[in-house]
């Protein structure tokens, strides 16, 4: 179906065959960790479609009917394009996520001391509320509508993927933005899914939840066998 080039993270840049199947495959199982896609969803498209990542979120869209905006071509200018499209589906890499983190963190320390007590209470309360699986609706109204605006306001799933984000920073996007954010992880060589946390998962931070049902059964053969091997190693 095409050849997608590597990042050259590990080694020089390869050329990695990806067929028609990969493709299906990949647009198969990944709705099955997401929360239900259907053709009211918006998608904006920035990241380079020369990136394994971008090209596998926009097939899976495509498949469902999903609209897609490509952004300006200006990355200083992102949040402008959000703010216009108003994307109900944001994927990005941990660079990015980091950014507006400390971009959140520093406009919270330049509004007045009644507001950044307001929110770090509120951020406190909602951790604690989110690790134990519960919702906080009038939390999210009352304090985190503004940061969330700043997606475009109707974010309902975020993906991060392309490097390991940290789970401070997933914990802060999740809070902040008052959507799910996953992590994902996979290869060029995987179309770009391999594992991903899931809609059911209510601790998401810091792992990348079970392996897509694209992966096929050697991947579920492999963990029994880990599984197995450190019950014997106990």
């Amino acid at each position: 179906m095409t050849i997608m080039y590597t990042s050259g993270t590990t080694a020089r840049p390869k050329g990695v065959m990806i067929t028609h199947g990969n493709l299906m495959a990949m647009v198969a199982g990944a709705p099955y960790a997401l929360k239900k896609l259907t053709s009211d969803d918006v998608f904006l498209s920035y990241l380079p479609l020369a990136h394994i990542l971008e090209r596998a979120a926009e097939a899976t869209l495509y498949f469902h009917g999903a609209a897609i905006g490509f952004y300006s071509g200006d990355p200083r200018k992102l949040l402008e394009d959000v703010a216009i499209l108003k994307p109900t589906v944001f994927a990005g890499v941990p660079k990015i996520f980091e950014r507006v983190m400390g971009g959140v963190k520093a406009k919270v320390a330049a509004g007045s001391k009644l507001k950044q007590v307001l929110f770090a209470r509120a951020f406190s309360y909602k951790r604690r509320a989110m690790l134990a699986g519960a919702s906080t609706p009038l939390c999210d109204k009352i304090v985190f509508s503004a940061t969330k605006r700043a997606l475009g306001g109707r974010v309902r799933q975020i993906l991060s993927g392309g490097a390991p984000i940290s789970p401070e920073c997933q914990e802060f996007i999740e809070i902040c933005f008052c959507a799910p954010c996953y992590q994902g992880y996979g290869l060029t060589e995987t179309m770009g899914g391999a594992a991903i946390t899931t809609a059911r998962q209510y601790k998401r931070a810091g792992n990348v939840g079970p392996p897509l049902p694209c992966t096929g059964m050697y991947c579920y053969a492999l963990l029994y066998l880990m599984k197995y091997f450190r019950n014997q190693a106990c």
